[in-house]
């Protein structure tokens, strides 16, 4: 070989990327899938232990205000509070079978601060798509199922993402 010839090595072709930075890549996106996976799981498991819950409207046409008002039915107790005279409070009771639906409270002027509904049956309120009102005045009780304006119904598991993507295509590609 002449002594002034520059010799080089010949080095095999490396990819352009950095394997650790692939590698990091990888990692991450795995990590994403199970994060994913993991909230999908968590939301379908709270969706199962949510019971659904059925509307009751409470209308005070008595002389003065409820004060104090308790709605107990099953297991459930819901402290109301105060409701003046020509108000009406709204509650979403979980749905359950035949119960003994209480009212307890305070109003002047009224000899029966408590009631007792022995045939209140949320769940087939929730299944007509109506809401239990029970209209207070004084003495008198009327009691009746009318149409819910508002359903407590939840969207299945799926149906928020669903309509995400629609509105993101709609916004994106129209």
């Amino acid at each position: 070989m002449p002594p002034n010839l520059i010799t080089s090595e010949i080095t095999p072709d490396r990819p352009t990327t950095n394997p650790g930075r692939t590698h990091l890549r990888r990692r991450g996106v795995i990590a994403f899938v199970i994060l994913l996976t993991t909230l999908v799981a968590v939301e379908l498991v709270v969706r199962r232990w949510d019971r659904p819950r059925a509307s009751l409207e409470i209308v005070n046409e008595g002389d003065g205000p409820m004060e104090d008002l308790v709605v107990a039915y099953g297991e459930s107790r819901i402290s109301v509070g105060k409701v003046d005279r020509g108000r009406s409070v709204r509650l979403r009771m979980t749905a359950g079978p035949v119960g003994l639906l209480s009212l307890d409270f305070r109003q002047k002027g009224n000899p029966n601060p408590s009631l007792r509904i022995p045939d209140y049956e949320p769940s087939q309120h929730l299944a007509d798509g109506s809401k239990f009102v029970v209209v207070v005045q004084g003495a008198l009780i009327q009691r009746y199922a009318e149409e819910d304006e508002a359903p407590d119904n939840p969207e299945a598991p799926w149906t928020w993402l669903k309509q995400w993507f629609w509105d993101q295509f709609h916004k994106n590609f129209s």
